[in-house]
């Protein structure tokens, strides 16, 4: 009796095991679909996934390089993200890097990490600011270019900004093409702001 308890046991596991295996298959498979959907409706270069690469989407929007694509971190905790990069026309050399102040981020500032403040309270609370040269960085970030990285941070938590454009990064292999296409929207405005400057 208790070998068949055991037998039923290992089945009901090796059935969880296929199971979450199938729905993830399933998942990507209908994301991938939607992505390839996106790059057709935006007139963009799409990759399909092949055993060693993930699909990729890639191409002119707006007048501005854009590449969507998704990787894993390792170890024990392995999470998929969905990065979302617009290039700027005019890329700048300034060594800039803008992200969300987080924790690790007040840790190092509190033990001397640069943060560039701008004199803009709402701005300097949110946002890191780093960069080579301070003046520099401080005439480039026009209050109409803050606004709007300031905007797209209340929309999306993980965003940077630097010398070649704006990333976003979403837990996740991205599903929700609407999600996407708002975001390339708002990334392609705040690098049109950035190239007037």
């Amino acid at each position: 009796m208790e070998d068949l308890v055991s037998l039923f046991r290992e089945a009901g596991w090796i059935i969880i095991v296929v199971g979450i295996i199938a729905i993830s298959i399933w998942y990507r498979h209908r994301s991938t679909k939607k992505w390839k959907s996106l790059a057709l409706e935006l007139g963009l270069q799409f990759q399909q996934a092949t055993f060693l690469h993930r699909p990729e989407i890639r191409g002119q929007f707006r007048n501005h390089q854009v590449h969507i694509y998704t990787y894993s971190t390792g170890g024990r905790s392995n999470q998929t993200y969905t990065v979302v990069r617009l290039f700027l026309n005019h890329p700048v050399n300034l060594g800039l890097q803008v992200y969300k102040e987080g924790f690790f981020s007040k840790i190092g500032k509190a033990v001397g990490s640069q943060d560039i403040q701008l004199n803009d309270p709402q701005f300097d609370e949110a946002m890191m600011v780093k960069g080579n040269e301070e003046r520099a960085v401080k005439n480039y970030l026009t209050p109409s270019l803050r606004t709007e990285l300031l905007r797209l941070l209340q929309q999306e938590k993980q965003i940077q900004f630097d010398d070649l454009g704006i990333q976003l990064r979403i837990r996740g292999m991205v599903a929700d093409i609407a999600r996407l296409k708002e975001s390339l929207q708002n990334m392609q405005y705040i690098c049109d702001v950035a190239d007037s400057n």
